[in-house]
């Protein structure tokens, strides 16, 4: 679009590639001069102070469609959580596909019904990459899942509507879920045993100036001669980020990579620290593309021998998994969270594995038995305790107890109040029975790590922390978090 240039005394506006749609004003100073631009439909100046009012070049127009329609250049339609060819009740199916330019944001229906569209792309200006999910319910009629995505480019010209996939995927939907084979995802490993396959290493926090601890490196295992693993060390000096990572190849073209689902989220990997309660942060990122990553923690639990960490990146400390990305570059902290301690501290790491850890061949299959604890039972006992102030330590919020449920009084909930002058971690614990003698317990695993709740906050946005403990040995625990979505 041609540019107008706009001049009052010394003052110089150029107007660049703008749309001039209904009114547009634009108020600005220089040297004590004040302008005001007003724009509709015909180009118009007034000022207060200086000298001349003059318009120049006035040639600006609407750019509309720019004549080439866009296209999709991959669609393909999966099992969201892990990227299978069939769904069950409840579950997603997932469509991806990428653009031949930007898109504004597409339209997408599965099984004719609305899905929820998210850009995939990490500048979250090029709108290239998209998906589109939506779970399935008992209304869908069993059978191929089918999908229609109709888009437009940036200059509102529209694409061809897509209702087919480029890479042959397709879903089956089954409502209580369709016959599979039950076998162990394939696992990837890392475990740095063939000395002649070529790795790029790179210790950071601090880089190379200044650094003094040993770079990382394939070794011997101190307690395996048979075995080589990597030896690392944090820098005397280290940032509280200090770690290194590693790439089996190059860069621009690694040798190996893990892919994660929502359903296979899990990597382990075998480590030697000197103390135990020691933060190990895991990042995982695409070789060439560090914006596409993921991370997770992990805690050592013994100090002075190997131990198995497991990452669990459906439940991550930065970013997102995506299905479709291949990380190729395993990048470690060490002692996350903490700066160094005057002298190099060595660690060892080995067996990055992916794919298929916590799997049970056992329970493969097999519907797993879910534990609910609904508080509907009238006749149950049930403890419970609010702190962060305590009862009787200057609280003033009404206590934690079972009540009917505003909107369902046939529904019994719990009713929480967090206190007036609470601290930051104030809140309150229950359990059915007593502390000694719990009538309700929970039971996790690597596998089965999720716990969902029925929640109602008064504001989306609000981080909720729910910590399991063993009822009568709080020292035996685990916390997670997830966030509100919705007010009231």
């Amino acid at each position: 679009m041609p540019a107008a240039n706009v001049k009052v005394g010394e003052l110089m506006y150029q107007q660049q590639r703008q749309n001039l749609w209904g009114g547009l004003s634009h108020l600005w100073e220089n040297n004590g001069l004040v302008a005001a631009l007003s724009l509709v439909g015909v180009l118009t100046l007034s000022a207060c102070g200086g000298s001349s009012n003059t318009v120049t070049e006035n040639d600006l127009s609407d750019s509309g469609l720019d004549g080439v329609a866009p296209t999709l250049t991959e669609v393909a339609i999966y099992n969201g959580a892990d990227l299978s060819d069939s769904v069950a009740l409840g579950e997603k199916v997932l469509v991806a596909f990428t653009a031949s330019e930007a898109l504004m944001k597409p339209s997408v229906s599965i099984n004719g019904v609305a899905a929820d569209v998210e850009d995939f792309t990490d500048t979250g200006t090029n709108n290239l990459k998209f998906s589109a999910s939506r779970a399935m319910t008992a209304e869908d009629a069993e059978g191929i899942v089918t999908f229609s995505i109709t888009f437009t480019d940036r200059s509102g010209e529209a694409g061809a509507p897509v209702s087919s996939t480029t890479d042959e995927t397709s879903v089956t939907y089954c409502i209580e879920g369709c016959a599979a084979s039950c076998e162990a995802p394939e696992a990837t490993v890392f475990d740095f045993e063939d000395l002649d396959t070529p790795r790029v290493f790179t210790d950071f926090g601090p880089d190379g100036a200044g650094r003094t601890a040993a770079l990382s490196s394939v070794v011997p295992d101190p307690t395996d001669g048979s075995n080589s693993v990597v030896a690392s060390e944090k820098d005397a000096a280290a940032e509280v980020w200090g770690g290194s990572w590693v790439v089996e190849g190059t860069e621009a073209a690694p040798l190996k990579a893990l892919k994660l689902t929502e359903a296979d989220p899990l990597v382990s990997v075998r480590f030697w620290s000197p103390a135990a309660g020691k933060t190990v942060r895991m990042k995982l990122e695409v070789a060439d593309n560090g914006t596409v990553a993921v991370e997770a923690d992990a805690v050592t639990t013994v100090a002075g021998a190997w131990e198995t960490l497991t990452f669990d990146f459906a439940n991550p400390a930065v970013g997102g998994i995506d299905p479709f990305a291949e990380y190729g570059k395993i990048v470690i902290f060490y002692d996350f969270g903490t700066a160094g301690v005057g002298e190099s501290v060595a660690f060892y790491w080995d067996d990055v594995t992916q794919g298929g850890v916590g799997f049970d061949p056992d329970n493969c299959g097999n519907e797993v038995e879910q534990s609910v604890l609904d508080f509907d039972d009238a006749t149950a006992t049930f403890v419970f305790a609010d702190f962060g102030p305590d009862a009787g330590g200057g609280r003033g919020a009404a206590g934690s107890m079972v009540v009917a449920d505003p909107e369902d009084a046939t529904n019994s909930v719990i009713a929480s109040q967090k206190d007036a002058a609470a601290e930051v971690w104030g809140g309150s614990w229950v359990v059915a029975g007593s502390e000694a003698a719990p009538e309700f317990t929970l039971s996790l695993t690597p596998a089965d790590s999720i716990v969902s709740l029925r929640f109602w906050s008064p504001a989306a946005g609000k981080p909720v922390r729910m910590k399991l403990e063993v009822a009568d040995n709080g020292n035996i625990a685990v916390e997670a978090e997830a966030t509100t979505t919705a007010a009231g």
